[in-house]
């Protein structure tokens, strides 16, 4: 149920000097707010409660070889739930969520009251929460005997200032150099790994060594080429990168379909309970893909293109 929202002029919010040009992307905001009702609230949290109450239990962490118990959730790890006819329903779980700095912003400009039965999600909303998140993960990865203020924090991504939420990181970037530490916003492929240290090169020539990241990419197993320095540093622990794939529990399951339909398998999996994180095509038809990469090409081999090709 959506209601137009009465808001006040966002940019007297943002806690920055210049004004945020939105021209850029006219559809990062919409012009209504969407409130929910209290029941399907409810049924929401208790939910997530249950799964991360599944999450934490000694013998699911040793019955799923791929997870390794960790008492944090990862930055903004965020549930996907559609409302049906029949009530919330958990889609996927999603790992490195953007938009929260965004929505905090918006719902302090939102002055619409919800109708009765209903309620905003900005009950217990606050940017305090937002930055505990971050204190929280320092904390229990510290081994340095560094304080979160004497760490400087990257915020990662491919190509970040051309990206859809390109805005939110500019203002991660400032929220967390005035709360926390000093902040870069930086490309993946400018990141060194070296001498157990994971480092930018800034426009001075200066070494910079990262401390702590916080991880934008969707490439989340870190698999890309582009991303090896940043895989290296996290498997041998030279630093702090969150949201990463242990904050999350997983196992993989093999599917083949004849003829896929749109998320088909995503509403398949969430249909049973476990949401799928993520998605790998290995074959298509005939021909197996094995490892090539993701916008590469080769030449089929003569036994597939008669496969391909047979009368």
């Amino acid at each position: 149920m959506s209601h137009l929202a009465k808001t006040t002029n966002l940019n007297t919010l943002w806690t920055i000097k210049k004004p945020l040009d939105f021209s850029f992307n006219p559809y990062l905001f919409a012009s209504t707010c969407v409130f929910v009702r209290e029941k399907d609230f409810e049924t929401i949290i208790s939910s997530i409660r249950a799964i991360e109450s599944i999450f934490t239990h000694p013998q699911f962490s040793q019955n799923i070889t791929s997870f390794e118990r960790r008492d944090n959730r990862g930055l903004f790890c965020a549930y996907d739930f559609h409302i049906t006819d029949l009530g919330p329903k958990l889609i996927e779980i999603i790992t490195n969520a953007g938009g929260c700095l965004l929505n905090y912003y918006l719902m302090r400009a939102q002055t619409v009251d919800p109708p009765n039965s209903y309620r905003p999600f900005s009950s217990q909303f606050s940017l305090d929460a937002i930055l505990i998140q971050f204190k929280k993960e320092w904390e229990f990865f510290d081994t340095k005997n560094k304080s979160l203020s004497q760490a400087i924090m990257a915020i990662v991504d491919d190509s970040p200032l051309e990206q859809f939420l390109s805005l939110e990181f500019e203002l991660f970037q400032k929220i967390l150099a005035s709360h926390l530490c000093s902040t870069y916003i930086i490309d993946a492929k400018d990141l060194q790994y070296k001498n157990h240290e994971l480092f930018i090169i800034d426009k001075d020539g200066h070494k910079v060594i990262i401390d702590f990241v916080y991880n934008r990419l969707t490439d989340f197993y870190l698999e890309s080429k582009e991303h090896q320095n940043l895989q290296s540093a996290y498997e041998q622990n030279a630093c702090l990168i969150t949201p990463n794939r242990k904050n999350v529990p997983d196992c993989w399951i093999g599917l083949e379909l004849t003829e896929g339909k749109n998320r088909q398998v995503r509403r398949m999996t969430a249909a049973i309970g476990h949401p799928t994180l993520r998605l790998v095509r290995t074959k298509i038809g005939h021909l197996e893909l094995l490892d090539l990469p993701p916008g590469s090409w080769r030449e089929l081999s003569p036994k597939e293109r008669k496969l391909i090709f047979k009368a």
